[in-house]
Order: C-alpha cells, then sequence, then structure tokens
C-alpha cells in the first residue's frame, strides 16, 4: 500500500463475519470480531422524491492488505463504523459494494468498502 495513504488510515473498523448458522429467532450468528485500521469517509445526499426530500448516507471505508476476508465473507459481513459499540448487533452494516484493488504488480494493495 502506498505510504502516503496508509498514514491516512488512522481508525478502526470492527467487522465480523456470519457462521452461517441461524438463532431462534432467525437471525444470522456471527463468529468473533476482528478489528482493522481504515480511513472512514461519510457523505449525505438530499434526493427529491414524491411528496418530499428523501435523505440518503453513504459510508465509505479504505482498509489495507491486512483485511483478509474474501470478496464472499465482506459482502456478508457485519461492520461496525469506527466509535460503535460492536456488541450491538443493530448498529451493524452490511457491505453494499466491495472492492479489492491491486498495485501495478497485481497484488491487492487495499480494499474500499461502500456501506
Amino acid at each position: 500500500m502506498d505510504a502516503y495513504l496508509k498514514q491516512q488510515l488512522r481508525q478502526v473498523v470492527t467487522v465480523a463475519t456470519p457462521t452461517g448458522a441461524l438463532d431462534a429467532a432467525g437471525q444470522a450468528v456471527v463468529g468473533s470480531t476482528a478489528t482493522f485500521p481504515c480511513r472512514y469517509e461519510c457523505s449525505f445526499r438530499e434526493v427529491p422524491i414524491y411528496g418530499g426530500v428523501e435523505e440518503r448516507t453513504m459510508h465509505f471505508l479504505v482498509l489495507d492488505e491486512t483485511f483478509n476476508l474474501t470478496p464472499v465473507q465482506a459482502r456478508n459481513a457485519l461492520f461496525w463504523l469506527p466509535g460503535f459499540d460492536a456488541t450491538d448487533a443493530s448498529l451493524a452494516r452490511r457491505a453494499k459494494v466491495v472492492e479489492y484493488l491491486p498495485d501495478e504488480n497485481g497484488v491487492i494493495d487495499h480494499v474500499e468498502v461502500t456501506l
């Protein structure tokens, strides 16, 4: 990873991968959590809709090469944004887009996740 980009990873995201099992309430059971250094960005956008305006929020994470989940695991994982309580599943978010970006040699340089 580029040194300039790596120095921007000053926050921490918590990630848990579902085990594939369901609990008694039908909710996905997640495995243990792991933390990864990240850069977190949040953006807001107002979208005109019939009868008013809808506000949409986009959360964007940049993670380094230590993010060791496969693309399938990452798409199904639960992400807790920096500063959120990882013991509260209601605060977790799922990835909308996960991009593994290679360097000029084809080695994964960093990962970008949109929540």
